[in-house]
């Protein structure tokens, strides 16, 4: 590990646009591929409990914002949840839905 990262460490060091080095296991910062993996960060997240989780309380803020009701989130992400406390376990999306709805 120690080699393989020198020649990148000695081509980046200083760039004030370098936010840190990444041994290729990272989550998907989108663009690229499957629409899974361009949501990959997000998907991520909502898959994680909300108590242990400030980027999936954030994603829940913004969804919450997004939509004036549980009823519109059904409708537009193909789910059936009861209500926004749903969420707030780990959710991934089932079978055949899409991976990040719109």
């Amino acid at each position: 590990m120690q080699s393989s990262l020198q020649r990148l460490v000695s081509r980046v060091k200083g760039d004030p646009w370098c936010l840190g080095y990444f041994v290729d296991n990272e989550l998907s910062w989108g663009g690229f591929g499957e629409e899974g993996g361009r949501y990959g960060l997000g998907l991520g997240a909502l898959s994680l409990p909300v108590a242990t989780s400030p980027a999936k309380r954030a994603i829940l803020d913004q969804i919450e914002k997004k939509y004036a009701d549980i009823s519109q989130l059904n409708d537009a992400w193909k789910t059936n949840l009861s209500g926004w406390q749903a969420l707030e376990a780990p959710w991934k999306p089932a079978a055949g839905q899409p991976a990040w709805p719109a």
